[in-house]
């Protein structure tokens, strides 16, 4: 975890190090990425922690376990493993860390999913059925549910999945006519997450609010397009039940992400086997909100 809470004018820096990175990445380096690693995923972009007893090398600055720059999340092959490369850009070093791995995701039965709603939500796609009114949640908790078909829920009353995203956008929608009380107020989002950032989330299966910070993310403000999913991190995680959770922001209230689950830090190459220690993951909010063409509420 990031033991202190940095300065306000280090996030500022480093905010502006994420945004520079960030540009570099898309502009240059990206394509080469993509286009030649297989089981490429995504790029994230702050401080990525490093597994127990890596060291970084070529000037790179390692924090305890963080490493500040960018990590490209590859699809594992037979084990998960961590490298760390040498990003340079206007001749100062960076970390690109390498992360081979698969995220688990925090359901509390495969078989018959247990999950959390995140706040309620109405779409405006016009041909949605049977409503438009309903639930965000992960999309993961109600994969084995066909649109239209019925969804077990808490609240009483027959629950359909009206929505669900393509490919790796992790949300969906459960709807049911009406379900969405008088007096709630339109959730404001957070599209550009910070990292070091507090948040917290309350998930079904946590025995009380979860406090973490947001460590590194990928996230595009004025792109949300479901071709490129989007993901934050944090420094701690919930437990089985906890998926679909709202993550906000400690002190603005700012809708931040979907919970999903937790990441292994995988042990660098070559490392022998040693503690595991793991990253909470979830889902970019403004994208799901996006993606859904949802109005979201609290």
């Amino acid at each position: 975890m990031l033991a202190e809470r940095l300065p306000s004018q280090v996030t500022r820096k480093a905010l502006l190090w994420v945004t520079t990175l960030q540009a570099h990445i898309e502009n240059e380096l990206w394509l080469n990425w993509a286009n030649n690693i297989p089981g490429f995923q995504g790029v994230t972009y702050g401080f990525v922690p490093v597994a127990e007893g890596s060291r970084a090398n070529g000037g790179i600055k390692q924090f305890g376990s963080y490493v500040f720059g960018v990590a490209i999340e590859i699809e594992p092959g037979e084990s998960p493993d961590q490298a760390i490369e040498l990003l340079r850009y206007e001749n100062i070093p960076f970390a690109c860390v390498f992360n081979r791995r698969l995220a688990e995701l925090h359901v509390a039965n495969p078989n018959f999913p247990v999950g959390t709603g995140a706040c309620w939500a109405r779409s405006q796609k016009r041909k949605i059925q049977p409503a438009s009114d309903g639930v965000l949640t992960a999309a993961h908790v109600v994969q084995q549910a066909r649109l239209r078909g019925p969804v077990s829920m808490d609240a009483p009353g027959l629950w359909h999945l009206g929505d669900r995203g393509t490919c790796k956008i992790d949300a969906a929608l459960v709807v049911q006519t009406g379900c969405i009380p008088s007096g709630t107020s339109r959730l404001p989002i957070q599209y550009h997450p910070i990292g070091t950032t507090d948040v917290f989330f309350d998930g079904v299966g946590t025995a009380g609010t979860v406090h973490a910070r947001i460590t590194h993310t990928i996230t595009h403000p004025t792109y949300l397009s479901g071709r490129n999913p989007m993901r934050v991190f944090f420094d701690k995680y919930g437990v089985s039940g906890d998926s679909g959770a709202l993550i906000r922001e400690k002190n603005t209230g700012l809708g931040v992400a979907l919970y999903m689950g937790r990441e292994l830090v995988p042990p660098f190459i070559g490392a022998p086997a040693t503690m595991a220690t793991f990253e909470g993951v979830a889902q970019h909010l403004g994208q799901a909100e996006y993606v859904l063409q949802a109005e979201l509420s609290i």
